[in-house]
């Protein structure tokens, strides 16, 4: 099979599909058409394939292979930045809340996948009084007040990793 021929193919594909093909066994493996996507976007690609017997005679096939990338889930409204101030004495005498929780926004994912939540950082508060969880599609941030020291008086990073089961 003649795959080395770029003449007819559209030059936004040229570098960024191989097409490359067995007849028969001829190159020790079973028959097949193998189509690699270097392109990183929606795609939908055209071409045929010509075929000549033993018998000179000559047939020509039309394909339409189409594919998408798969994008990455998004927030919908970027989460906000959260500042919790903790008055100890108003935590221990009742007068301020013992716990904080912040509900983000929802992520979306255009492809409906499932949307998977890591979160990195939690393991440098000396307290260990801030829980991060995934909840549906968003996360749940809740703070322990009773348990903040003075030491962890501080701005504290927590990175959110966001991916779907496709990724």
């Amino acid at each position: 099979m003649n795959t080395g021929s770029n003449t007819l193919m559209n030059t936004n594909f040229r570098n960024n599909i191989l097409i490359k093909g067995s007849v028969n066994g001829t190159d020790g493996t079973d028959e097949e058409l193998l189509i690699k996507n270097n392109i990183l976007q929606d795609t939908n690609f055209k071409f045929s394939l010509m075929a000549k017997t033993w018998g000179d005679v000559t047939a020509r096939q039309e394909f339409e292979v189409s594919w998408y990338v798969n994008k990455v889930p998004e927030f919908a409204e970027k989460p906000e930045l959260i500042t919790i101030d903790v008055d100890y004495d108003k935590v221990l005498n009742g007068t301020d809340k013992k716990l904080f929780t912040y509900y983000s926004p929802d992520a979306t994912d255009l492809e409906n996948n499932k949307i998977i939540m890591s979160f990195k950082g939690l393991e440098f508060i000396p307290c260990e009084c801030v829980k991060v969880v995934q909840v549906g599609n968003g996360y749940k941030v809740t703070v322990y007040k009773d348990r903040v020291t003075e030491k962890d008086a501080n701005t504290w990073k927590i990175m959110i990793d966001i991916v779907d089961d496709e990724t």
